[in-house]
Formats: structure tokens, C-alpha cells, sequence
């Protein structure tokens, strides 16, 4: 199993005060909740509070979960070994936005073109996906976030946290609510019901 990480933006009213600070590249003022989750959609760190204007190059530098990312050789599970005896180790998935990390693949930057390159892109793409799901399955299952949040700072860190806990326990008890997720299969890729269910982020 492993970790994907992804950073998104959550919808808020424009703060007091905060002048272009929240307001973030398409156009809206958010927060921005910069999470890993596993392939059971689950969230395993989460970090939220970056203003939305803030770079994801810039949240990777100074987030605790890119520090811990840094540090994980001591907490990632030993290599597996496939069937043709070759040891396959646990790392954490990310986007262009990440530098390449002992413990974190990254696509193959776009002038490499050659068919490995472009067959390993798309093949992390598609289990990047697993993160973009939980994301929105999150935001499918709490509808305040189908809106802008009207609240101060601090309470709106608690919503967010609250919705992550509750979000994880339902996922533990497999309560999907009739909500779908991406499903790859040999016709193509059949897109979860979130995504017509949720807001365009």
C-alpha cells in the first residue's frame, strides 16, 4: 500500500483584513488542506491553514508532513517482495510540484518522452487518483464544503479537522453513503459519482 499526497483548496468567505492573501489562482479565496491519504481513501496527515495563494512548492517546504516524508525511511514499511523475487519498497506518490525524494516518486518531467517515461506517468497518474477520490469524497459527504465557509480562521481549521475524522471513521466502517469512487477497468477509467455531486475546485 502506498501513500498519496495532494493539496486542495477549500472554499471560504474572504477574511478580514487578509487582502489577496486567501485568494488563490482560480480565482476564489480558500485554505488549502494539503493531505496524504492511503488506498482505502482514508486520510493518514493532514495539513490545513496555508492561504490560498500559497504556492504548493512553497506549502512542501515548510509542511510537517513534507518533513516527515524526508524522515520515512524508519516508518515505511520493509519492501515487499513480488512473485519474480524482486523487492518493490513502500513510497509516497506526489505531483510535478515535488522534487524526487528517496521515499517519493514524481512523474518524469514532460521532456522526457520516450515510452517508459510516458508509460510510468501514466501510470502514477492513475494511482495518484486514490487521493483526488478521497478529496472528493470528502467534499461530497459534507456538503458545507459544497459552499463558501462564513467563519473565522480557527473555527473554520476545526470544521475542516472534524470532517477529516468523521471521513475516516465512515471509511473504516466502509459507509460510503452511495457515494462512488474513480473504478479503472480494462474498458477505461468510469468516473466516481463525487464528481458530478461536488463543486469544481
Amino acid at each position: 500500500m502506498h501513500v498519496e499526497v495532494w493539496t486542495g483548496n477549500i472554499r471560504i468567505k474572504s477574511p478580514k483584513r487578509s487582502g489577496s492573501m486567501c485568494f488563490n489562482y482560480k480565482k476564489f479565496y480558500s485554505k488549502v488542506l494539503f493531505a496524504a491519504a492511503d488506498a482505502n481513501y482514508r486520510f493518514l496527515m493532514v495539513d490545513i491553514g496555508r492561504e490560498g495563494s500559497s504556492s504548493d512548492s512553497g506549502i512542501l517546504d515548510t509542511s510537517p508532513i513534507d518533513k516527515f516524508i524526508e524522515n520515512a525511511s524508519s516508518y515505511l514499511l520493509q519492501p515487499a517482495r513480488l512473485s519474480n523475487g524482486v523487492e518493490l519498497p513502500y513510497v509516497f506518490l506526489g505531483d510535478e510540484a515535488f522534487q524526487l525524494q528517496p521515499n517519493l516518486m514524481r512523474p518524469f518531467p514532460g521532456k522526457y518522452t520516450t515510452k517508459e517515461c510516458r508509460i510510468f506517468n501514466y501510470r502514477l497518474s492513475r494511482a495518484r487518483l486514490v487521493v483526488e477520490n478521497s478529496f472528493g469524497i470528502l467534499s461530497a459527504r459534507w456538503r458545507i464544503f459544497h459552499s463558501c465557509i462564513d467563519a473565522d480562521e480557527d473555527l473554520i481549521t476545526l470544521i475542516i479537522h472534524a470532517s477529516v475524522i468523521l471521513h475516516n471513521f465512515l471509511m473504516e466502517k466502509c459507509d460510503w453513503n452511495g457515494i462512488t469512487a474513480d473504478r479503472d477497468t480494462a474498458e477505461g477509467l468510469i468516473p466516481g459519482n463525487w464528481r458530478t455531486s461536488t463543486p469544481e475546485d
